[in-house]
This record gives structure tokens, C-alpha cells and sequence, in this order.
């Protein structure tokens, strides 16, 4: 807070902004719909993660994958029903190209936080892939608050 001429001014804090990176690979990508890959860990009792923006960055293998369905990065409690699910990639796996996606958080009304505190951020998928051997970067923005 400053006073300037006697007015009391706010000026917020921007939270701070931590990025992960994660490599997929195909085997985990393969597997995705059942056993979900940790992009950011737990942050900790009374710690909220909250995602900012997400970077799918696909690198085609030599076979496309077969499946259909959505990637997602969502909260580790959200899985594998992805209620509440931040950032929703549709079908960037079922490509026979490389190319990249960058996606902003889905809007949320009502999130509540409860359900959601010292969750880890995971990747997933809606249905199981099948065959594929390309691998998937995924970069995450995201701010760790206090609850």
C-alpha cells in the first residue's frame, strides 16, 4: 500500500510464477488412463496449486496413437473422473504430425478450494491409447497459495 496525495493505493503482488516441464514418453502415455503421470508434486499441507497456462508440445513418433479421447492436466483427486479438470488438450495424441498447443486454463465457477488442497497437478487421458510411439512435452505454469 502507498499514500499519494492522501489517497491510499493497492497494488497487488503478482503470485510467483513457477513453470514445470515434463517429458511423456510413450509407454506413460500409453498407459495414461490408468495410472495418472505427476507434472507438479503436492505442495504441501495448507498450499493450493493453481494452473496458469499449459504448453502441449507433441513430437510425433512413427506410428499414430489409437484411442481417441482427451489429454488433461487436472488435480490428482479429480482423477480419473475429471470433474474439475484446468486445461483439456482434444486429441493432440491421435496426430501423424508434430506441433504444439498452447491452452489457458478452463474457466471454473464454484471450484471451492477444499477438495484441491496439497493435490499434485497430474496428466491423464479419457481413454486409453494404443499403439503410438510419439512422446508429449508438457510445460505448466502455475502458482503455489497459501490456504
Amino acid at each position: 500500500m502507498s499514500a499519494t496525495g492522501g489517497i491510499a493505493q493497492f497494488v497487488p503482488a503478482p503470485p510467483s510464477l513457477l513453470i514445470a516441464r515434463v517429458l511423456i514418453s510413450s509407454p506413460q502415455i500409453l498407459n495414461a488412463s490408468a495410472v495418472p503421470i505427476t507434472i507438479v508434486p503436492a505442495p504441501g499441507p495448507g498450499k493450493l496449486l493453481i494452473p496458469i497456462t499449459a504448453l502441449f508440445s507433441y513430437r510425433f513418433g512413427t506410428i499414430v496413437y489409437a484411442g481417441g479421447g482427451n489429454e488433461m492436466v487436472t488435480w490428482a483427486a479429480d482423477f480419473p473422473l475429471f470433474l474439475n479438470t484446468p486445461f483439456v488438450s482434444p486429441g493432440i495424441l491421435g496426430s501423424a504430425a508434430s506441433y504444439a498447443q498452447a491452452l489457458w486454463p478452463i474457466q471454473q465457477n464454484d471450484l471451492g478450494v477444499g477438495p484441491y488442497v496439497n493435490e499434485s497437478l497430474v496428466f491423464g487421458t479419457t481413454v486409453a491409447q494404443v499403439n503410438g510411439d510419439g512422446e508429449l512435452l508438457l510445460e505448466l505454469a502455475y502458482s503455489i497459495f497459501e490456504t
